[in-house]
């Protein structure tokens, strides 16, 4: 597959071919939806754009501990971070959350879990009721070690966005070496790794031209997470960024992807370059 709706998820993988068709047509959904994978393949990322093509739900608002079911308005979308790692009284609230929605709160959960979510279930760290409505549609990421095809596609574009968002200007290209290196490595902490390689390497690379030498494997770890510590805004703006490096410049594709007017896309990179981002 050349390109998706998932401007961050271009794949040539069957697997990954066949979520992606599944997340396009529930997009404009009110039903939960739980996304599954391993440690940094993507999970908020597609939540986040799952949520933003949905135009009947335009607040989006991270689920936070103690949180007060009777401060969500009409049109939220709750996004539910590492449902496996949340107390019980917070999955209560997510089950209160759960049924003002089914007396016509106009609310909608995008919840995102480990691989092993089912065993928290089996172990009760994780209530059996809130995971099986929160998993009424399940979109089951396949890690990068099982689309080894991807890894060269989603390192050309990662390599642009990341130049993009670092401010360089300079034509990024990957030589036959590094991508040989590339290729042979196991990605135990998928996209997430790949992106933080691929931005050390830019950073390496003053001409341009990244060779295998730039491409440095050590000291990647599992907190590297890519929205831990950024705020809505922040996860916002990388997530535009990105979208438009990957539809390569196209606002109105980029803004139909991201579900959101050509204006407002054109405000917020407004906002951008008055604080120095563009």
């Amino acid at each position: 597959m050349n390109f998706r709706e998932f401007a961050n998820f271009q794949t040539q993988n069957s697997e990954m071919n066949r979520m992606l068709t599944m997340a396009d047509s529930i997009c404009q959904s009110q039903a939960p939806i739980l996304v599954s994978g391993a440690p940094g393949i993507g999970k908020t990322t597609l939540a986040l754009q799952i949520g933003f093509r949905n135009k009947a739900f335009p607040n989006q608002v991270m689920f936070q501990k103690n949180m007060d079911p009777r401060g969500l308005k009409e049109g939220t979308c709750l996004i539910v971070e590492n449902l496996e790692s949340l107390q019980l009284e917070d999955q209560d609230t997510l089950l209160s959350i759960l049924d003002i929605i089914r007396m016509g709160l106009k609310v909608r959960i995008i919840a995102t879990a480990d691989n092993y979510v089912k065993n928290y279930v089996e172990q009760g760290q994780l209530k059996r009721d809130l995971y099986f409505r929160l998993s009424v549609i399940h979109l089951k990421i396949p890690a990068l070690s099982e689309r080894p095809e991807d890894i060269l596609l989603l390192s050309d574009l990662l390599v642009k966005s990341t130049a993009l968002i670092l401010g360089q200007n300079k034509n990024y290209q990957l030589s036959e070496s590094a991508k040989a290196k590339l290729k042979s490595y196991s990605w135990p902490f998928n996209v997430t790794e790949l992106q933080t390689v691929l931005e050390r390497a830019v950073t390496l690379s003053p001409s341009g031209n990244i060779e295998d030498r730039h491409i440095e494997f050590e000291h990647i770890e599992r907190k590297q997470m890519e929205f831990v510590g950024l705020t809505l805004a922040e996860m916002e703006k990388k997530l535009i960024l990105q979208t438009l490096e990957m539809t390569k410049q196209n606002r109105t594709k980029a803004a139909s992807v991201l579900g959101i007017s050509i204006r407002t896309l054109r405000n917020k990179l407004s906002e951008y370059r008055e604080a120095g981002v563009l």
